[in-house]
């Protein structure tokens, strides 16, 4: 084998080495944007959770219709935390990364005023838009009525 062969062969080798590994480099979610969801949501601070919705974002909350948009998901969270501002903790199940794409599944609690935990599942689907992670789905709901401590 001649030398610029071999040459040839190890630069293709390694300009496919670096393709792959930008790649997987892309389809990693950081786990700091859920960090900085959940410590909004605990906070009560809707203006935060907005921000971390795309522009037309989509809730499903429960027992609820459709909301719709950044604009209408602040207005939901700020009703939400004056009725129950209860903090939660998230336990992640599941996280796929499907590109620009990540699906993070699990399930929450949280004590209610009444002193009963509420417990449920949540799936979110978060989008990578110009190198920004937002939350672009999101649906959960409670497994059943509180239970008492």
């Amino acid at each position: 084998m001649s030398g610029m062969h071999r040459w040839s062969i190890v630069m293709a080798a390694l300009v496919l080495s670096l393709a792959a590994c930008e790649r997987r480099a892309a389809n990693v979610f950081p786990e700091t944007a859920a960090v900085e969801w959940e410590t909004a949501r605990n906070a009560g601070d809707a203006d935060a959770l907005a921000k971390l919705h795309t522009e037309n974002a989509q809730i499903l909350p429960p027992g609820a219709p459709l909301v719709e948009g950044r604009a209408a998901i602040r207005t939901y969270f700020r009703n939400l935390f004056e009725h129950s501002p209860e903090p939660m903790l998230f336990d992640v199940r599941d996280i796929i990364v499907f590109g620009n794409i990540v699906y993070r599944q699990g399930n929450y609690s949280t004590t209610l005023d009444d002193g009963s935990t509420e417990y449920g599942k949540f799936i979110q689907l978060w989008k990578n838009a110009d190198g920004s992670w937002k939350i672009h789905r999101q649906m959960w709901s409670s497994n059943g009525p509180p239970l008492t401590n």
